[in-house]
This record gives C-alpha cells, structure tokens and sequence, in this order.
C-alpha cells in the first residue's frame, strides 16, 4: 500500500563504486532503502545515486538512518546528502559556469555538501588554492570548473572537505541533470 503525505527526495552516498572503494549494487542498494520503508526508490548510474519518496522526516534523521542501515547492512560506511526536488531544481537554474556546462557538462562538478561551510573557511579556499579550476560556493552546493580536466586536478574531494570543514560528495554535470528527471518524475507521480 502506498503511503500517503510523501515527499520525493534525492540522496547522494559519498565514494560508493569509486575506484574499487566502497563496492555496492545498485540492486543492493535499492534494496536497502525499500527495507527502510521508502517508496518509489530508484538508482541512477552507479555511483550511489538514489531517488525515492518517504514520508516527512527531518534530513539530519534521514540521513543517519540511511547511513546506518549502510553499514549494518552492506557493511559501507558511506556519508549522504539529501536534497528536495526544489533544491535540486534550484541547482539546475543557477548560473554558475552555463556556457561550460553546455561545452563540456563532464567537467563541470557540484559538491553536494553535508552543511554550508563557514564563509571565513570558504575565502580561506580562495585564497589557499591557486589552481586552474574556477570554483563557486552556492549555499551547500560548491560549483567546480575543472578547465584542464578532473584526473591530474590538485582540487580534490579530500582537499575541498578538509578546507571547508564540511563533508561533501560530487555529481557532474551530466549525472545532475540525469538524477534532476528522476526525482521531477517521482515529484509529479500520483
């Protein structure tokens, strides 16, 4: 039986399927969330992206949840973020680096981060990291141009989580807007 009040959700595991790291299914992993009690769960690509509706719970509470029953029962220990159709669609109006995004939308990342960091840690990136890539803050999203490509690129996750003193998890361009129909699919399901 469906549940009735439900809202659709995005989550984003943290280096699931990342060079060998962290190895889950996507039927495993959806699975899992249907074991959690949620509805409609549906993956996307194969690097812990997973749309699904649940009934309201506050998005510190759901994330713990999820991030338990990662542990218990793949035995991963993986952070998630969570974003809201409207967040989401939120993202997809910005205006950061359009002309990159359509060029070349594989080196355009966004940093789905765990909080907002501090602004003083954010300029303290700025002014630290004098790489190639151009790079905006957008409330929980950080917006990353990597001009010269992601591979040889000093602006890594690690370095990017340990400057702003927030967890985070990244999603080009493409995957954004792949996981951006799913979830407006599940926000205008009956």
């Amino acid at each position: 039986p469906r549940m009735k009040n439900t809202v659709a959700i995005a989550s984003l595991l943290r280096a699931v399927n990342l060079l060998g790291h962290g190895r889950v299914s996507m039927k495993d992993l959806r699975q899992l969330y249907e074991s959690c009690g949620f509805q409609d769960v549906t993956t996307c690509l194969q690097s812990g992206n997973v749309v699904f509706r649940t009934v309201p719970i506050p998005p510190t509470e759901l994330a713990a949840t999820i991030e338990a029953a990662c542990l218990e029962k793949l035995g991963v220990t993986t952070r998630v973020m969570l974003r809201t159709p409207d967040q989401w669609a939120e993202i997809l109006r910005s205006t950061h680096f359009l002309q990159e995004r359509e060029q070349r939308p594989s080196h355009v990342l966004v940093f789905f981060l765990s909080a907002q960091p501090e602004p003083s840690a954010f300029e303290a990136l700025r002014e630290s990291y004098k790489g190639p890539e151009k790079f905006h803050l957008s409330g929980t999203e950080l917006f990353v141009d990597y001009c010269e490509g992601i591979a040889r690129s000093k602006l890594t996750s690690n370095l990017l989580e340990k400057k702003l003193g927030v967890a985070g998890t990244a999603r080009n361009w493409n995957t954004v807007k792949k996981v951006h129909q799913l979830l407006e699919g599940l926000r205008t399901a009956p």
